[in-house]
Formats: structure tokens, C-alpha cells, sequence
């Protein structure tokens, strides 16, 4: 089977219950595939945002590749305490770490003065 981290196809059939998803046994000593383990809970990694403004759109540095971009009017920050840009979000690595160790969770009600749609 193919690796959930590095996707190679190097993990056996045997070792499929050492980790919720098939985990090479190059990658299994890595920080990120301790989230996988059997019995490990998933978690969030920042405080919940309860009813926040409607941010405009406004620049920020992506902390992975140093380059300078415009935060989505739609989805902001991507549901993510670091600043990444587009495109180090679509690298694979990039985005597991990013939904392991920074998701921002945010509730907004669905009545709003200003709906996300008219960003």
C-alpha cells in the first residue's frame, strides 16, 4: 500500500494495524504519524473562536515559503492559526501538518450583517 505521509508504496499488508492509516516505516518515527496511532484523539490546536468579524481580505507572509499573498475573502486564513499561502497549502506534506498541528477552529452564527458570499 502507498503511504499516508510520504506515498510511497512501501507499506506491507502486515503493518497496517501499527496505525489508523498505512504508515512507511521510514515515516513512522516523524512527529506527524504519532497523530495516527491507535488510541491517539484527534484535537484542536488553538482556542475556539466564537463569533468573529468578517475579515477583509489583507496580506500576510506564508511561513513556508517566505512569499508574500492575499488572504482568501472566502475562506481567510484557511481554517489555520499559520499563514500559508495557496500554494505550499496544495504541497501534501504542508497541508497534513497544517491539519494536524494548526487548525483554528471558528463558529459563526449564519445571520450575519455582511454574508461571506458578498466578500
Amino acid at each position: 500500500m502507498f503511504c499516508f505521509l510520504c506515498g510511497t508504496q512501501t507499506v506491507p499488508r502486515e503493518r497496517l494495524g501499527r496505525f489508523y492509516l498505512p504508515i512507511c516505516v521510514r515515516c513512522e518515527n516523524t512527529g506527524l504519524a504519532e497523530y495516527y496511532r491507535p488510541g491517539t484523539r484527534p484535537r484542536f490546536h488553538c482556542p475556539w473562536e466564537f463569533g468573529p468579524g468578517i475579515s477583509t481580505s489583507r496580506n500576510r507572509t506564508c511561513r513556508y515559503c517566505g512569499r508574500e499573498y492575499l488572504t482568501d475573502p472566502l475562506f481567510e486564513d484557511f481554517g489555520f492559526s499559520e499563514a500559508v499561502c495557496e500554494g505550499c497549502l496544495s504541497q501534501s506534506r504542508v497541508n497534513i501538518e497544517l491539519s494536524n498541528c494548526c487548525l483554528k477552529p471558528v463558529w459563526r452564527a449564519r445571520e450575519s450583517e455582511r454574508s461571506l458570499a458578498e466578500t
